[in-house]
């Protein structure tokens, strides 16, 4: 969702990323979440259940972001929300049976100012239940067998990497850290 956000922004560079992760209650075999699917007996869960967390551009645009598999909620949530200096907007799968695409409601937003009013607006797009997951991969092919342009450059991976690095430090320290 971070690298969505991001092209909707137009790939700003990143300054400082503010962000925490959670595994609370993860390692509790007696959970089941809203899964519904007990844990393996000797099974290790080493990965976090969500991470929250803040993003503030060079641009003053800024990202705040939600992602889980596995929170304490009434249904599972993938959202992204932004705001700039023109716009702002929220991306957001809505699942009605946590962890099946098939159930899943999108919404993506967009609010704008127009003639001294808001104005928000739904971005309509075509369904895709894998959420772009397939169209990713053949671009990835594609682009190796020099068929095809990739969808994101370089610059652009790195950044994201830079965020998703910084997401897991800042939680580690409990402060921001600086990317620039």
């Amino acid at each position: 969702m971070v690298d969505l956000a991001m092209f909707y922004m137009d790939y700003p560079a990143p300054s400082y990323v503010l962000a925490q992760t959670f595994n609370d209650f993860i390692e509790n075999k007696g959970f089941k979440g809203p899964w519904g699917i007990p844990d393996v007996q000797d099974g290790v869960t080493d990965v976090e259940s969500a991470a929250h967390g803040f993003v503030r551009f060079e641009t003053g645009q800024v990202l705040s972001f939600q992602v889980s598999w596995a929170e304490m909620n009434k249904r599972e949530e993938v959202s992204v929300t932004f705001q700039g200096q023109k716009s702002g907007g929220m991306i957001r799968r809505l699942f009605g049976a946590d962890g099946l695409d098939e159930t899943a409601i999108d919404d993506c937003e967009l609010y704008v100012q127009e003639h001294g009013r808001s104005v928000n607006r739904s971005i309509i797009t075509e369904e895709n239940q894998d959420m772009g997951r397939i169209r990713s991969a053949e671009n990835f092919v594609r682009s190796i067998n020099g068929e095809e342009k990739p969808l994101n450059t370089p610059d652009q991976a790195l950044n994201l990497m830079r965020i998703i690095d910084s997401t897991y430090e800042s939680a580690r320290t409990g402060r921001p850290v600086d990317i620039a």
